[in-house]
């Protein structure tokens, strides 16, 4: 039988139920009132020890730029360290099994470093991997099982350093020459931000209406994104009620006028993506914002960070909490049905059984040290 167990890396729920990112910052924060290929890469088989790389890289998707002269530079830096692993028992004999936890990984405005890795089995157990996902954005720990019998146990972790620096906007001189990028223009890993996601119906009519309605009269590129910000700010009113669920699509949420910080900026990335400009979804501990793109009068690309539910951060963002994950559309040949728009940890395999009581017992943990 296969079994298919989805968990929150962060805070223990359960992944069908996104409910991980309803928890919001802290009162103080808040509110008030082309066509890619299917993932291939998550093939049991496809896990040799020669993939692994025991660095980090940055990746080719990557973040907002800090050295052209019109992007947003860094400013003060935060280091934390973070323990994150799994533990699992086979109540029945379990065969080909592969586990699957997101991880930080390296982005301009945070550094990764590898601190200490281990694993513990009973049984056979393959190499610790890091591997990243073909769209960029994801760099998920793989380790993988041929078999448990029954009663034997298994157990591996990563020890990670992350320091993350908060991000500046960019010089006020620099606006006027930032500029909504035509289509083709924009990088081929890049043009999935221009398409809808799972719970961002980006290509529904009403928001490329609202967009025009919006950015009405409106010459400056960046004011017109500005514009979106501050529409849905003003629109939609925080309430996290739908912490305990996947919450609402961007457009039941314009319809309700309220939302948790991945409502808002679902409908953020709608209005953005129905006009053609680049977002997606950037998800830290607890929290997400969204990254938006422009370029600059030399055809120089830049991501600029907003925060749409909690204090005002527009082409800039306090936020030192580590970046977990860039983007909210991916997919997995393990996984055809699925699109996800978090994807935190998966564990997927056979195991003897008729019924739930075969399979595995299982513990995720991510915690700070």
């Amino acid at each position: 039988m296969l079994f298919f167990l989805v968990f929150s890396l962060f805070f223990g729920v359960s992944q069908i139920g996104f409910s991980q990112f309803g928890l919001e910052r802290k009162a103080a924060e808040q509110k008030p009132a082309d066509e890619e290929e299917d993932s291939d890469q998550f093939d049991l088989d496809d896990y040799d020890a020669d993939e692994e790389s025991d660095d980090f890289s940055p990746s080719a998707d990557s973040g907002p730029k800090v050295k052209g002269q019109n992007g947003p530079k860094l400013g003060k830096s935060a280091t934390t360290t973070w323990e994150t692993g799994f533990r699992l028992r086979a109540v029945a004999r379990c065969r080909d099994i592969v586990s699957m936890i997101t991880i930080p990984m390296d982005w301009p405005e945070q550094k990764v470093t590898i601190m200490e890795e281990r694993e513990k089995t009973s049984s056979n157990v393959g190499r610790i991997q890091r591997v990243e996902h073909k769209n960029g954005g994801l760099l998920l720990m793989v380790v993988k099982f041929r078999e448990l019998a029954a009663g034997q146990t298994a157990e591996a972790a990563l020890v990670v350093k992350v320091t993350r620096h908060e991000i500046l906007p960019p010089d006020p001189k620099s606006i006027p020459k930032l500029f909504i990028p035509p289509t083709n223009k924009v990088p081929r890993a890049y043009r999935i931000y221009l398409e809808k996601s799972p719970n961002i119906e980006s290509t529904n009519a009403q928001f490329k209406k609202l967009y025009t309605e919006v950015t009405k009269g409106i010459d400056s590129d960046w004011a017109k994104v500005e514009a979106i910000y501050n529409y849905v700010r003003d629109t939609i009113q925080y309430n996290d009620a739908n912490k305990a669920n996947k919450g609402n699509g961007a457009l039941e949420t314009l319809k309700l006028k309220q939302g948790d910080c991945k409502e808002m900026t679902a409908v953020f990335i709608a209005i953005c993506r129905a006009g053609k400009i680049p977002a997606r979804t950037v998800w830290v501990p607890g929290h997400c914002y969204v990254e938006f793109y422009l370029i600059d009068d030399d055809g120089v690309g830049y991501w600029f960070p907003c925060q749409v539910a909690g204090t005002y951060a527009f082409g800039g963002i306090p936020e030192m909490g580590p970046v977990l994950q860039k983007g909210d559309n991916f997919t997995f040949k393990e996984f055809p049905k699925e699109q996800f728009r978090f994807f935190d940890k998966q564990i997927v395999g056979d195991y003897d059984g008729e019924d739930e009581a075969g399979q595995p017992k299982r513990e995720f943990f991510n915690n700070q040290l």
